[in-house]
């Protein structure tokens, strides 16, 4: 998790205009060090397997944050509570419904390509 304290958040990106996505649910945090080069880290809560039209709106705003960061020359980290698995034979305790694995393959395809 990171907090806002660490650099200036970035809240309102505006590279994708999501219908469904929640802006309370991703907070994009610049670092500037006094050394070194610019970092961005995204903080990302994920919507549950059964909103899956959120959890998409919610990762198209994310791989948009990562794809112009990156356009930048600038390192961006993206992590906490996805509600998926990239490794979906993984799962325990979880269930294995249709739902989650529709949700394991959305968080699949954003790990494998940001554009989709």
């Amino acid at each position: 998790m990171v907090h806002e304290s660490a650099g200036s958040a970035l809240n309102s990106f505006q590279y994708v205009k999501a219908k469904g996505f929640d802006e309370g649910r991703l907070r994009t945090v610049e670092i500037r060090p006094d050394r070194g080069s610019i970092l961005f880290v995204s903080n990302v809560y994920n919507h549950v397997a059964a909103e899956g039209k959120q959890q998409q709106a919610l990762l198209d705003q994310l791989g948009a944050r990562l794809l112009h960061t990156e356009s930048l020359g600038h390192v961006h980290l993206a992590g906490d509570y996805y509600n998926a698995s990239p490794f979906p034979d993984a799962h325990k305790g979880y269930s294995n419904s249709c739902e989650t694995k529709e949700a394991d393959l959305r968080f699949q395809k954003i790990t494998l390509d940001p554009q989709r």
